[in-house]
Parts: structure tokens; C-alpha cells; sequence
């Protein structure tokens, strides 16, 4: 009697199982968003902590270094001989000074606003990410970690470059532009 239960359950399973699809044509775009900004949000998440980590440990080794130096200095000369600070900031041209105040969900749904693509250009933002976010045998360290710091660039750029590839008709580079987040005037509250 149980075997004839699991058996009915496990043909349940493999029917809703299949009737589980992702029909890119039909499936609504503001989904597709949802869906991206929650796997954003989590890269972003991970990728910020490790930042966080390795510039604190920078920071722990270049406070060390000063005080050995400050001692070997004090002992072998009297002139006082300025290193500078290592930091291992890898940025790119992605970077912002800042981390920008609108969520990715709001940026990509601005995105969709302002510039409106199909669901195959969001989707090909996140093969462009994962991609750019490999190193390789002929690029061991050109893997961009992306951040807070840099999400909001790489999306407009990825969305830019898929829809022209994907889409029938795209818009300009200046188009493109003006998406861009506005920082807030101080007036503003």
C-alpha cells in the first residue's frame, strides 16, 4: 500500500515538475526583474563582505608595517622616510565614489521605463556578469567582483549592449544615459 503511495506522489512530482517553465516570450518582464534583483542582491551581499573582510585585514598589515617601520626608524636613521600605502583596491571605471540610494529593483524597473527591452536583454546582463566575474587561463586576475559600488553601472552598460544585440530596436547611448540615477540636491529631504 505505501509503494502505491510513492508512486503516486513521485508521478505527481515529475508532473508538476514539468509544468514548471520559464516561457521567456510570455513571462512577464517586471518578474524577470524581480527574479534578477534577488540574485543581484545576494552577489552583492557576499562580494561586499569579502571586500569588507580583505580591506580590513589591509588595513591591520599596513597599521603592523607602520610600527615596524616607526621602530626601525627610530633605531637605524633619523630621517623619517614616507612609504606609501599599498591599498589593494582593484576598481574600474565601473566604480562610483559612492554607493547610489535607489535599490537595484527600482534602477532596473527605471531601466524598463526609459528604455524598455524584452526579458532576453536582462537575462543576457546576467550571462555578461557572470562572465566578467570568471577568471581565466589568459586573465587570471581580470575578474571583476561586482558590488555596491559598481552594480548600477554594469546594469545600464550590460542592458545598453544586450538590447542592441537582442532587441530590434534599441536606443541611443545618450538614451542610455539619462537613465542614470540622480543624486539627491541638499535641498531635498
Amino acid at each position: 500500500m505505501e509503494e502505491k503511495n510513492d508512486l503516486t506522489i513521485k508521478e505527481k512530482d515529475t508532473t508538476t515538475l514539468s509544468q514548471l517553465t520559464y516561457d521567456l516570450a510570455r513571462f512577464p518582464t517586471k518578474e524577470t526583474i524581480k527574479m534578477m534583483t534577488f540574485l543581484l542582491e545576494k552577489v552583492i551581499k557576499v562580494n561586499d563582505r569579502i571586500h569588507q573582510q580583505q580591506q580590513t585585514h589591509n588595513n591591520n598589515n599596513e597599521n603592523n608595517d607602520d610600527d615596524r617601520h616607526d621602530i626601525n626608524s627610530s633605531t637605524t636613521s633619523s630621517s623619517h622616510h614616507h612609504r606609501p600605502h599599498h591599498h589593494h583596491k582593484r576598481t574600474t571605471c565601473f566604480h562610483a565614489r559612492s554607493i547610489p540610494n535607489i535599490s537595484i529593483y527600482a534602477y532596473l524597473s527605471r531601466i524598463l521605463k526609459y528604455c524598455p527591452c524584452a526579458n532576453e536583454c536582462f537575462l543576457a546582463t546576467l550571462v555578461y556578469f557572470d562572465r566578467m566575474s570568471k577568471a581565466t587561463d589568459t586573465r587570471p586576475t581580470a575578474a571583476i567582483r561586482i558590488d555596491s559600488y559598481n552594480i548600477h553601472r554594469l546594469i545600464i552598460s550590460g542592458v545598453m549592449v544586450s538590447s542592441k544585440l537582442y532587441s530590434d530596436v534599441f536606443f541611443t547611448n545618450t538614451r542610455y544615459a539619462k537613465v542614470k540615477v540622480k543624486k539627491k540636491k541638499k535641498n531635498e529631504a
